[in-house]
């Protein structure tokens, strides 16, 4: 019977594996096969000081990196996957505005619209306020208007 520490290959493709360590105690590992795990190969991480520490002790590492390019492909083409872009989710939020960030803040621009009869519509004359982080619509001039609309750009 041969100990896990006395293997001189192991196979551990498509396994979940998540730590490494015990690898090091393997001294007479001269082959390992990775292939198909998610691992976290960010510069300096510990998975990745650990497969260095194999690597250079003289053990082949196997590993191909198709998690990573499985995302890639995802979010390269979206769609064959039955996800939605940014643009077509936006596209989703109708009569719901989304703010972006430009130059540091967001921009929410909204236009006001008035009416008397809910037929004929003109640009509200007035202005917005804030108060207790809330915007409040101040008609200028209310005189007939019974109707307004807010139509977010």
């Amino acid at each position: 019977m041969t100990a896990a520490s006395d293997l001189n290959s192991l196979e551990l493709a498509g396994h979940a594996i998540t730590d490494l360590s015990p690898l090091l105690q393997m001294r007479n590992l001269d082959l390992l096969n990775l292939d198909a795990n998610q691992l976290d190969l960010r510069e300096g991480s510990e998975t990745v000081r650990l497969l260095e520490a194999l690597i250079a002790r003289g053990t082949q590492v196997t590993y191909d990196d198709r998690y990573r390019k499985g995302i890639e492909e995802v979010q390269t083409n979206p769609s064959s996957y039955s996800l939605f872009t940014e643009s077509q989710l936006r596209g989703l939020a109708i009569g719901k505005p989304t703010l972006e960030q430009v130059d540091g803040q967001f921009q929410l621009q909204l236009d006001v619209y008035e009416s008397v009869d809910l037929t004929e519509w003109l640009p509200g004359q007035g202005s917005f306020l804030e108060e207790d982080g809330q915007l409040i619509w101040k008609p200028t001039n209310p005189g007939n208007t019974r109707f307004y609309t807010i139509e977010a750009q």
